[in-house]
């Protein structure tokens, strides 16, 4: 099949629909980033507010993952594992939390001890998870992503339909 060359300098159907797709992945890809430093983090009484740490954690771990579906390496739809960390923190400090509630807080604790080299507190060991527990793990962590994408789209739109107004107004 021969492709239709066009020599007026006017573009091809298939090559604005092309570009249009492009413009898309690229959009996309920096919505990604944007979220991934300044998307929100959801928890359950933000009275308590996040560490430090633990938001860095969530950034980092943010990048990586967008990095990782870029090359298709990771499925998408899924919180971090810091993010569902942080939950589960704010969490206890609600409510006492069911025995596999409280073993997936410490695997998260565990793992989140090992990616920034601390030391674990005395009591804390390794431990692997139920196939009953990564399946609540792998829940939450959709559960979060859904809740926190839904509120940055919110955010996005919000703010696109603040900048039209606003183009508006300096036009007039």
């Amino acid at each position: 099949m021969h492709q239709q060359v066009d020599l007026s300098g006017k573009k091809t159907k298939e090559q604005e629909e092309s570009t249009r797709e492009s413009q898309k992945q690229v959009l996309n890809v920096i919505k990604r980033m944007v979220y991934a430093v300044s998307g929100p983090i959801i928890v359950m009484d933000p009275g308590w507010g996040v560490p430090d740490n633990l938001l860095i954690h969530i950034k980092v771990q943010r990048l990586a993952q967008n990095m990782k579906l870029l090359h298709n390496k990771e499925e998408d739809g899924y919180a971090t594992d810091a993010e569902a960390l942080t939950y589960l923190n704010n969490v206890s400090l609600q409510m006492p939390m069911c025995y596999e509630w409280a073993r997936i807080y410490e695997y998260l604790f565990v793992q989140y001890c090992e990616f920034t080299k601390t030391e674990l507190p005395n009591g804390f060991q390794k431990i692997t998870l139920s196939e009953y527990e990564e399946r609540l793990l792998k829940n939450l962590k959709q559960w979060l992503y859904k809740k926190a994408s839904e509120a940055f789209e919110e955010k996005f739109k919000r703010r696109k339909k603040e900048n039209t107004n606003q183009r508006v107004l300096e036009e007039t």
